[in-house]
């Protein structure tokens, strides 16, 4: 009673503060006078009569115009809202007046209820009830925990959401009197209102009602506010949850006994039902009837069913107890998480905070585990599901069980031995039997769905754990980064934690130590002898690896070599040295991490499994540096078969040997005072080590890094000023000012961060190595391979060249070239490398970004970037970014990269190869148009709009350029025209050399290329010398002179076209006397070449031939002749030196010339 005369005593005297902080509501109010004809006895107040009264009167007025009838019944309807919020108020008061006295009696009934729950123990089922009984009293018992734990729900929310409804309410009790000051101001502008102005008098009720509920709202929220404290003060929801949790757990342990004896009543049952089926079975086949062996065979079926009934109980049995330890995590996450938010808002993100967070990410289950874990039940899922229908496949045909029991009846039926009672009886067996079987199939197919049910309900609840962690790992990832972990470094703190390096020399630590490896040798000697084994054999095979390694070098380097064999000896034998210096690190921390087998002490446990991690962390960092040492040696992968610059990679090796003589002995160190630490230290000393070791680091990637005579000489030149040159420029400063920002962080104290940002770094700079040596090994393939094709290239043009000399060729063929006739081998190398760098630089991309991810929370605030006015978001903008470029880049290089690694194996012609490669880059193109989409998350509803445009524009603008591309993609399919055909289009003779998605290129003879759109292939006609078959006739016309005796010209011809190696025998050559010419006779030669490579060649040689034989037999090959007439003569004076020139006539005769052609003349005089 006292604590509730202070609560009362404290509302009143906030409230009487709060109104008496306002001026305004100092001054009297101005109530205008009643109004006329509303019966008001206080002048102050309405009621819901004088509301509905003015209705009557605003419905029924004609003076009122629609719309002010509208507003004014609207202002009605505001002041009947606002008396019901002012009753509801009143009654909310009241409710609380009396709440806040019986607080005393609800105390003591409450401590009273949680008393008598404390004494109360779990009820256990009883014996002899029966398994239909017990199914239901498990079944009232789960409902009657699911309503607590509902209650309990809702008493967390609101003890969680009080606090939040004090500060509310006592916003609100500041906010009143000013609302009330405004509105008391509007109500003075109706003092005099027209009583007549229907209008204004609705919303002179309206004004008056709100004031009403705003003078009952502070009292009810006085006493709201009195009872909030006074149950604070009484612990009242607290003892009502403690009460509720009281009864959850009595349940709990209720509903574990009543399943644990439902499932034995269960198996009993089953157990019964299994004994009798084999006793009956057993008994039936030791009778000897006909159809003994039929009623036999079912109740062997029968006892199967069962025993596999038994199975399916069994094990669902233990998902469900997998199932409860599930939720039980969950349900544990769930609350740590809620309260790491609670003291969030609370106390915000000190440094004790922080450790709460990281203590609790190391905890934290791998959600990828889990994941895993929910997958591994597929199986099982899977197999019940199909027992399930089996089972009810074979229960389905028991309802027809007459067609079952029929063939058994028949062959009691046909035995006369029986009487009717006896025949009566054996049915009765069989059709029970048959029942029975029903019966067991009913049960397993209940059991099976039983399994399934769980089997579902655990893949839930793994993959929300799942979810639930991952959640909870982002948010810690999201803050602990940013916490600091330590106090800086000071010489206090250096003083008193000198006492930390103690752990070096400390017998004690390295005697459990040996204690824990000896343990582990002793459970596990056959590994210890293999890995001792196998590391001693790398340790004494060191020298014959070195040498190995010169010899493939010197082997690779030569121009000779055409096989990545001493390329893959040279990487193997690197590996095996670099595993030398990292496999006892590695295989120590291994052992060490599984160091709850050998101590079940949690402390040794947590002491060597951080060990194992960072002994396993160390071997990493030695076998990396091992390896790119031994890469970058004179005769090593880098120099002798990547072609790396010698100097860079003299430099390289310089620097890593520096960094494992220095670097390693610290890191190892920092590893073992990380795990041999006391909880709570300053470390110190274990930063100041660390900074030591960045303070070398930036030392040595000041001269790996520097652009003039560093690494990065590899790739460019120091006297150039590129792109390149200036971003390594950038890169050189950057990496030196890293180490240096995290030596400053870790004195700082933000030690944890700078620990998860150096290892990803690490992480970094090893993938990027990984993908610098990844490329050079394939590189170094496709270098090899155009070795190997550019030689076989050569091998053939010298064959070519040489058949060609013996064939007596005094020029070559001059049809032109086709793109893939040109030595292409540089061009698809250069696509593949393209294609290369681009796949390994996204693929380093998404590697990286997949490391940072987790340690910068940065990266993951882009997940809530959107481009504004959409709802796409910045990452899958990235993403299709990326995704168009890697296709555009495969749509260009893909082709070249296929011909080169595939095609050239298959029998395929030229041609086919490139319409398949074509074919290909199309496909790429739109597939990556499709991905593109998806990233951009385009379906086809957002493009119909587009596609109907596309179909417009297709039908009028567009139809010429859609019938090119369509005519393409038939070229490419049916192959009309192949890449090097000889074609014939309007008069245009060529070789197609391009054919390209709009438009084909035809090269003519004298090299001029015409652009032919593809349509005209399709819809045009087309002459193609080479389509089907590529023979072809050659035509020589040979004219001689009159008088030649034509059956001997006939002979010679045909024998020059025989005797020529290249004219075909079948079809043979023929020659035939044309016709009498003006001055010769015309004889015609046709035959028959095999293929156009040496058409012209040929031609060419049967002139020279035809032409040598006519000259040996005298025969003359006529000419065009000319005989000049002189039809008149003129006497000319001839003229002595001595004499003077005479005067030229007066008049000259008149006298012509005539040409006379012999080809008009006959080759008379």
């Amino acid at each position: 009673m006292q604590l509730l005369r202070i609560a009362r005593w404290c509302c009143a005297f906030t409230f009487w503060w709060t109104i008496s902080s306002s001026s305004l509501l100092a001054q009297p109010d101005e109530t205008p006078a009643p109004l006329s004809g509303v019966q008001d006895p206080s002048g102050t107040s309405v009621s819901r009569e004088v509301i509905d009264a003015l209705r009557s009167r605003i419905e029924s007025s004609t003076d009122l115009s629609e719309e002010n009838k509208k507003t004014a019944l609207e202002n009605l309807d505001k002041a009947l809202l606002s008396l019901a919020a002012a009753k509801d108020f009143a009654a909310r008061e009241k409710v609380a007046k009396e709440a806040l006295e019986s607080i005393p009696e609800r105390r003591a009934n409450l401590q009273a209820e949680l008393d008598r729950a404390q004494k109360m123990s779990p009820e256990t089922p009883s014996e002899t009830l029966e398994l239909p009984e017990l199914e239901q009293a498990l079944a009232v018992k789960n409902s009657e925990l699911v309503q607590v734990q509902s209650r309990i729900d809702k008493l967390k929310a609101a003890i969680d959401e009080r606090t939040q409804r004090q500060r509310t309410v006592k916003d609100r009790l500041v906010a009143i009197p000013t609302e009330r000051s405004e509105l008391q101001t509007e109500l003075g502008r109706y003092a005099e209102v027209d009583q007549g102005n229907l209008l204004e008098m609705s919303k002179y009720l309206s004004l008056l009602a709100a004031r009403q509920k705003l003078d009952a709202e502070p009292t009810a929220l006085q006493e709201e506010l009195a009872l909030s404290n006074a149950e604070e003060a009484n612990n009242m929801l607290r003892l009502e949850q403690q009460k509720e949790l009281l009864r959850v757990e009595i349940l709990k342990a209720e509903v574990a006994k009543y399943s644990q004896q439902v499932n034995r009543a269960r198996r009993s049952n089953a157990r019964n039902r299994l004994n009798l089926a084999r006793d009956q079975a057993n008994a039936a086949k030791e009778s000897e009837e006909p159809w003994s062996d039929a009623l036999a065979a079912v109740y062997a079926r029968t006892a199967e069913i069962v025993q596999t009934e038994l199975e399916v109980q069994t094990s669902q049995q233990e998902v469900e107890r997998e199932l409860a330890d599930v939720d039980q995590q969950i349900a544990s996450l769930k609350e740590e998480f809620k309260q790491l938010q609670s003291r969030e808002d609370r106390t915000g993100t000190s440094q004790s905070f922080g450790i709460r967070l990281r203590q609790q990410r190391s905890l934290l289950p791998s959600p990828s585990v889990l994941r895993s874990e929910a997958l591994m039940r597929n199986e099982d899922y899977e197999e019940a599901y199909l027992d399930f229908f089996d089972y009810r496949e074979e229960r389905n045909k028991l309802d027809e069980i007459e067609d079952e029991i029929n063939p058994i009846l028949g062959k009691v039926l046909a035995n006369d031995n029986l009487d009717t009672e006896e025949r009566e009886a054996i049915s009765k067996e069989i059709r029970t039997a048959f029942l029975d079987q029903r019966d067991a199939l009913n049960a397993v197919i209940v059991a099976f769905d039983k399994k399934i049910e769980g089997l579902e309900s655990y893949d839930a609840a793994q993959n929300s754990f799942a979810n639930l962690s991952e959640q909870f790992a982002e948010y810690i990832d999201e803050r602990v980064l940013w916490i600091r972990s330590h106090d800086p470094i000071s010489l206090k703190g250096l003083t008193s934690d000198v006492a930390s390096l103690h752990v070096l020399t400390d017998r004690g630590n390295w005697n459990a130590f040996f204690d824990q490896i000896r343990g582990d040798f002793q459970k596990n000697p056959v590994l210890y002898f293999i890995a001792l084994l196998l590391w001693t054999i790398l340790l004494f095979t060191r020298r014959r690896q070195t040498r190995r390694i010169l010899e493939t070098g010197k082997k690779a380097a030569s121009r000779l070599n055409l096989s990545m064999k001493p390329t893959v000896q040279s990487f193997l034998m690197t590996t095996s040295k670099a595993a030398v210096a990292g496999a006892p690190f590695l295989f120590l921390g291994w052992r060490l991490s599984n160091a709850f087998v050998i101590d079940s002490n949690p402390q040794a446990f947590n002491q060597f499994a951080t060990l194992g991690k960072n002994l396993i962390t160390v071997g990493c960092i030695v076998t990396f540096l091992e390896f790119v040492r031994n890469v970058s040696r004179p005769s090593g992968l880098g120099v002798a078969h990547f072609g790396w610059s010698k100097d860079a990679c003299k430099v390289l090796n310089w620097q890593t040997n520096e960094l494992i003589f220095f670097l390693v002995p610290l890191t190892l160190v920092i590893a073992i005072l990380d795990a041999w630490k006391v909880v709570g230290d300053s470390e110190t000393i274990v930063r100041l080590i660390t900074i030591c070791a960045y303070l070398i680091l930036a030392a040595k990637l000041y001269r790996l890094t520097n652009p003039h005579n560093g690494v990065a000489t590899m790739w460019s030149q120091p006297s150039s000023d590129g792109w390149l040159d200036r971003f390594l420029r950038i890169f050189h400063v950057l990496a030196i000012a890293f180490p240096i920002a995290m030596s400053l962080l870790t004195a700082m104290g933000f030690y944890y961060a700078t620990h998860r940002i150096t290892m990803d770094v690490l992480m970094t700079i090893a993938v990027f190595f990984l993908i610098v040596f990844s490329r050079a090994i394939m590189f170094r393939w496709l270098t090899l391979r155009q070795r190997r094709l550019a030689l076989e290239e050569s091998r053939l043009r010298r064959a070519a060249k040489t058949k060609a000399e013996e064939a007596g060729a005094a020029f070559a063929s001059i049809a032109p070239e086709t793109e893939e006739q040109k030595s292409n081998l540089a061009e698809v190398s250069s696509q593949t490398r393209r294609l290369l760098n681009t796949t390994l630089t996204i693929m380093s991309i998404f590697i990286i970004w997949n490391i940072w991810s987790d340690v910068l929370p940065a990266l993951q605030y882009f997940d809530e970037w959107t481009l504004p006015g959409t709802d796409l978001g910045l990452p899958r903008l990235v993403s299709a970014v990326f995704v168009a470029a890697l296709a555009a880049t495969a749509a260009k290089n893909v082709p070249g990269l296929l011909e080169i690694t595939l095609l050239e194996w298959l029998p395929l012609e030229k041609s086919s190869r490139y319409a398949i490669g074509a074919i290909t880059q199309y496909l790429i193109a739109i597939f990556g148009v499709l991905l593109v989409s998806v990233q951009l998350e385009i379906g086809w509803e957002k493009v119909q709009w587009l596609a109907a445009a596309l179909t417009f524009g297709l039908g009028f603008g567009l139809q010429e350029i859609f019938a090119n591309f369509v005519s393409g993609l038939i070229i490419l399919f049916e192959q009309p025209v192949r890449l090097g055909d000889i074609v014939t289009i309007d008069q245009i003779s060529g070789s197609v050399t391009k054919i390209r998605i709009r438009a084909t290129t035809i090269t003519d003879w004298d090299r001029k290329e015409y652009i032919v759109p593809n349509r005209e292939f399709i819809t045009g006609k087309l002459l193609n010398w080479t389509l089907t078959d590529s023979t072809n006739r050659i035509v020589i016309e040979v004219g001689v002179a009159y008088g030649s005796d034509p059956e001997l010209v006939q002979r010679i011809i045909l024998k020059c076209a025989e005797n020529h190696p290249r004219l075909l025998r079948e079809p043979p050559p023929v020659v035939v006397m044309d016709r009498f010419a003006d001055s010769s006779l015309n004889f015609t030669l046709r035959g028959y070449l095999p293929n156009l490579e040496f058409r012209l060649l040929t031609i060419h040689e049967l002139h020279v031939a035809i032409n040598n034989e006519f000259a040996k037999e005298g025969i003359e090959i006529p000419f065009p002749q000319r005989d000049l007439h002189i039809r008149s003569t003129v006497n000319l004076p001839v003229q002595n030196e001595s004499q003077k020139p005479l005067e030229a006539p007066t008049a000259i005769p008149r006298s012509g010339v005539e040409v006379v052609d012999d080809a008009e003349s006959n080759g008379e005089a």
